[in-house]
């Protein structure tokens, strides 16, 4: 069986916490260090990554994937 849902947005999108997610019908959260040891559902959907740290991201400066046709697939941060 398939649920669908539509929402009307009528102002800013709210903060994606796991309180406003669980609000708009979303369940299941699993630590990401977790998910290799869950029964996390596996097919089509949406999946939201929440972020703990505050802190902004932080970029390699060269990627680690290997080249494809000699070409490096490194790109800037910006």
């Amino acid at each position: 069986m398939s649920v669908r849902r539509s929402y009307t947005r009528t102002g800013p999108t709210p903060e994606l916490t796991q309180k406003t997610l669980t609000g708009r019908g979303f369940g299941g959260f699993v630590p990401f260090r977790e998910l290799p040891d869950s029964k996390v559902r596996t097919e089509h959907g949406i999946y939201v990554v929440i972020p703990t740290d505050p802190s902004p991201p932080s970029f390699l400066s060269t990627s680690p994937a290997g080249h494809l046709r000699g070409r490096d697939p490194s790109v800037t941060a910006d």
